[in-house]
């Protein structure tokens, strides 16, 4: 889904950390068909914090955003978010989602509407004020990558919860931000994702993100 986003001069880092299926040599087959756009990185096993982050830092575009392995983007998205909200004033644009779990499989059906009104505009801590939270997840956020990098932001070494954290310090350092209402976002969810998964074991290890 990525591959047709209609933005000039994408940049796809793809960040492989330990899976133990056929994910790099997908992967590999991907980076080249597509040397000019599509860049894999190979980590011993790790978490997704030190993936992103790591994601971050080999990239190059003015722009970032996040997608997760098992979630997909409709097309043209980002190149409608990009032409139509980003200015150079901008420091965060935040879009809308839907979550695709076994029941609204069922019933869901889709339009690759990209169209959205401006919901917001102004700065982050407002937003947070106006909305009476911090928005969770990054894979629903465009941001300036001008702006993590003047205020040194990166993920957080936890299991669960990093997301969160990343984006109440990109909120709280005051984002010049745009929410807006267009709906792009697939997120997909399994009965194997972390969050998911009830053994003691594992949410022993979890709970200081949690904390």
């Amino acid at each position: 889904s990525l591959l047709d986003q209609g933005v000039e001069n994408l940049e796809i880092i793809c960040v492989e950390n330990g899976s133990t299926d056929e994910s790099i040599r997908v992967l590999r087959g991907y980076e080249s068909l597509h040397p000019e756009i599509i860049r894999v990185f190979s980590l011993t096993e790790s978490g997704a914090s030190e993936a992103r982050n790591y994601g971050i830092e080999h990239s190059t575009g003015d722009v970032l955003a996040f997608c997760d392995i098992d979630d997909y983007v409709i097309p043209k998205a980002y190149g409608y978010l990009v032409d139509k909200y980003w200015r150079d004033d901008i420091d965060l644009v935040k879009y809308n989602s839907v979550t695709l779990d076994e029941h609204m499989l069922k019933k869901w059906k889709e339009t690759n509407d990209v169209r959205g009104d401006l919901l917001f505009e102004g700065n982050a801590v407002n937003f947070i004020k106006q909305c009476g939270c911090c928005p969770t997840f990054v894979w629903c956020h465009l941001y300036s990558r001008s702006f993590i990098e003047r205020h040194k932001i990166r993920y957080e070494s936890i299991i669960i919860g990093e997301d969160l954290t990343f984006n109440l310090k990109v909120y709280s350092a005051r984002a010049n931000m745009l929410a807006v209402s267009s709906n792009i976002y697939r997120y997909t969810v399994s009965s194997q994702q972390v969050t998911r998964i009830r053994q003691k074991d594992k949410m022993r290890r979890i709970s200081m993100g949690y904390i």
